[in-house]
């Protein structure tokens, strides 16, 4: 037979992973939803309390990473209904434009909501080019004119063509190794007839 303290110790160890398990249930449990998304220039937040879920306030935070996340508004007051599900927006008006925003609620003293994310396009010209100059790779991002098909011709100052192909993505990667040093000049054609020209420079 153990000694007590033994036993204490074993009994303190299971009822605090109970309670901690519990928890961790509970707070999953608050919300029946958290999503985003784009919506025109902006990202549209929705959030819903499960009936019967409320908590202190809701703060929502938002960052680049799913580390570094701050604080860009809150709900005060009591969050969610004893007797119904409530559902709440935020239109984020100034996310970070071609990148990923991840996203997460702290609700009240009931802890945080699972980390959701979005990518956000807002290429106006075309396409945007990550990585100009072109020193290891550059990533082309192409706009909402794309429908899945596109071509790109990337040739030098002389006209000589280097790479042209057709495109089944939205982004791509050129790399280093592709190309001697110097300018070069980027064609995308699609196929609703609008052609787009940008500048890379290779070193």
């Amino acid at each position: 037979m153990k000694p007590l303290s033994v036993q204490l110790n074993i009994f303190n160890f299971i009822f605090i992973l109970v309670i901690s398990v519990f928890s961790s249930t509970a707070k999953a449990q608050i919300l029946s939803d958290f999503t985003a998304r784009q919506k025109a220039g902006a990202i549209e937040l929705i959030w819903t309390f499960n009936s019967g879920e409320t908590c202190d306030g809701t703060w929502v935070k938002h960052g680049t990473d799913s580390l570094s996340l701050e604080t860009i508004y809150h709900v005060p007051g009591i969050c969610g209904a004893a007797s119904k599900e409530v559902r709440y927006e935020y239109i984020h008006e100034f996310p970070e434009k071609n990148t990923m925003n991840y996203y997460r609620l702290e609700l009240g003293n009931r802890g945080f909501s699972a980390i959701v994310r979005v990518y956000f396009d807002d290429v106006g010209n075309g396409f945007a080019i990550y990585g100009n100059p072109l020193t290891d790779y550059s990533e082309i991002i192409l706009s909402n004119d794309f429908r899945g098909n596109a071509e790109v011709i990337i040739y030098d100052q002389n006209g000589k063509i280097h790479l042209q192909e057709r495109l089944s993505k939205k982004a791509f990667k050129l790399y280093r190794e592709q190309f001697n040093s110097g300018l070069y000049f980027i064609i995308v054609r699609f196929d609703n007839k609008k052609v787009f020209k940008e500048k890379i420079m290779v070193i």
